[in-house]
């Protein structure tokens, strides 16, 4: 059973970044992500219509402004979990 991640990212030259050269210029730079099994996407609600769950791992200060994004209709039928 094979299982896809769908990733959201704010910046799009990180996004950009990880396709190119397959690892985070900013976060964890040594782990290297095999694209193929990754979905990477700047539009929080592209990247949760296509989840079944959605892991939150969004830092506290910034939680309100990312929870506005998002689009309600989109998020209704989804599994939301925050990673703390």
């Amino acid at each position: 059973n094979h299982q896809s991640i769908i990733w959201w990212m704010r910046s799009v030259e990180a996004k950009e970044h990880i396709v190119l050269h397959h690892h985070n210029p900013h976060y964890l730079s040594q782990v290297y992500f095999h694209s193929k099994d990754i979905l990477l996407s700047n539009d929080i609600n592209e990247a949760i219509d296509q989840a079944d769950i959605i892991l939150l791992a969004v830092p506290s200060a910034f939680l309100i402004d990312v929870l506005q994004q998002i689009n309600p209709i989109v998020a209704k039928t989804k599994i939301f979990n925050p990673v703390i």
